[in-house]
């Protein structure tokens, strides 16, 4: 089981240029299983960090361990902590003062005394109802929708929002290796353009990486050498940004002689060799002018 969900209605109102507009929203409530394993492990992964940071907070006297005296302090730094993990009103901290009396002999001219220390520790606790509470509601999602259930169903609905991530994927590409940025031009035609130009590219990178990534689960086989730090890792899902990665270094050397032209290309590897063959490509183009110039060059 994918997804385990019901659905149900509302009515929205907004103000739109003086108008007062009424419309019927749908409201997906959507279990995910999947999301809900995930997200409990977070959770107890989270709060085991957090009992352990605290409790590091105050460690038993000793040399060079930090004590401390003030408790408004303590209490900032456990603050600190759960904030940190995300864990605020899950954990209960008791903190606890402790009074350690150490007597100093006389030492020539300095009298004797007692020495008293104060200390503050403290004590963690999980709060099992509270945690109960959130563990009940990991997993959950609400989407809303004003399609009608006869163009969108409950379940294509869930899988149009499943597929969200990827889209929002696309658009971090627009803004990264495509390098869409605040656009300072006068025209509006000129904007338009550049970004229709850019979602061409866009375009380009989503199919190789399909291409690819299909090739390779119907080969049974996976990609390796295109991290650098990790030669011998190996992925089915390669993106299109590595496979470009992989082709950086090549070389073009063309030389002009009488009557004829020379041209080089640094040899391919191992790995750019089965990367053109999974896209379909030859690993050679012809290039020069047709007839007795024509030649065939390695990419």
């Amino acid at each position: 089981m994918l997804a385990l969900g019901y659905e149900t209605t509302r009515w929205q109102e907004a103000v739109v240029e003086g108008e007062r507009v009424t419309w019927e929203e749908r409201v997906l409530v959507v279990y995910s299983p999947t999301l809900a394993r995930q997200t409990r492990r977070g959770l107890a992964q989270r709060l085991a960090g957090a009992e352990e940071a605290l409790l590091a907070l105050t460690p038993p006297r000793g040399r060079g361990k930090r004590q401390w005296t003030d408790l408004a302090a303590l209490q900032e730094a456990v603050q600190h902590i759960l904030k940190r993990y995300r864990v605020v009103g899950l954990l209960a901290v008791s903190y606890h003062q402790e009074v350690a009396e150490q007597a100093i002999r006389q030492y020539g001219e300095r009298l004797g005394r007692r020495e008293v220390r104060v200390r503050y520790v403290l004590r963690v606790q999980r709060d099992q109802p509270a945690i109960t509470g959130v563990r009940r509601l990991l997993g959950w999602r609400l989407y809303v929708s004003n399609a009608p259930v006869q163009e969108l169903p409950l379940a294509q609905g869930v899988w149009a929002y499943r597929g969200a991530p990827r889209i929002e994927r696309d658009f971090h590409r627009f803004k990264g290796p495509l390098g869409i940025r605040p656009l300072y031009v006068q025209r509006e035609d000129h904007a338009k353009g550049l970004v229709r130009l850019l979602s061409l590219a866009l375009r380009v990178l989503t199919l190789m990486e399909h291409i690819v990534r299909e090739r390779l689960k119907g080969a049974g086989e996976k990609l390796k050498g295109l991290y650098a730090g990790n030669p011998q890792r190996e992925t089915g899902h390669p993106t299109t940004e590595r496979l470009l990665q992989a082709f950086r270094g090549i070389t073009l050397t063309v030389v002009h002689l009488p009557g004829q032209t020379i041209r080089h290309v640094t040899p391919l590897s191992q790995l750019q060799h089965r990367i053109l063959a999974l896209l379909g490509l030859p690993a050679c183009l012809p290039a020069g002018q047709p007839g007795p110039m024509r030649t065939w060059l390695p990419w």
